[in-house]
């Protein structure tokens, strides 16, 4: 029974290796196309005359062997044949492929239900995020927008206070003294002096 429809179609699979590919033609395929496995040119014109490979094999599910959704691990391997990383590529809910993660070759590919878990987490967490964030924004928009506090001035006390600092320093009292008799603060004093 061939299974090479059910998990990754041509289309599927020759848009994987544009997502690698930097020129046209680096990668070609390489050995029985039932392999899926592309050799990256450049690697061998650098005169070692070894191949890297890039292979892309479904992921085992041994509770589904004949699961149509499975992960799709593609991995890279150096001129020598060491697989140097592994990237997961995964369906979306409608079956569309995506890049889904990078895995280093010495940890082990992390359990299939255990990042559903966790990326379930992260969308309840971002639920609950929006929804404090909706019911306080008024709150942090309150906070942005703060007036000064108090009745504005009227113009025409503050030019009568102006007026009353005027004539004490014309008599040549000093700031002390002007404040004490006014009953003003040192602020409200330099702020009549700048308004005169």
């Amino acid at each position: 029974m061939d299974l090479r429809k059910k998990w990754i179609t041509k289309e599927e699979e020759k848009m994987i290796i544009r997502t690698y590919r930097l020129h046209n033609r680096e990668i070609v395929p390489w050995g029985d196309p039932r392999d899926h496995q592309y050799e990256i040119l450049p690697i061998r014109r650098t005169g070692k005359d070894r191949a890297a490979i890039i292979s892309i094999r479904t992921e085992f599910n041994p509770e589904k062997p004949f699961e149509e959704k499975s992960r799709i691990i593609v991995s890279h391997s150096d001129s020598f044949g060491k697989v140097t990383f592994r990237d997961i590529w995964d369906r979306d809910s409608s079956g569309k492929l995506y890049w889904r993660f990078r895995n280093p070759v010495n940890v082990p590919i992390s359990d299939r239900e255990e990042i559903d878990n966790l990326e379930f987490t992260i969308e309840q967490l971002a639920e609950k995020v929006d929804f404090w964030e909706k019911k306080y924004r008024h709150l942090y928009n309150t906070m942005m927008e703060t007036k000064p506090a108090g009745r504005p001035p009227h113009p025409e006390k503050l030019d009568e206070q102006a007026a009353k600092v005027k004539e004490l320093l014309n008599q040549g009292l000093g700031e002390k003294e002007i404040t004490e008799q006014l009953q003003i603060s040192r602020a409200t004093f330099y702020r009549m002096k700048k308004r005169i």
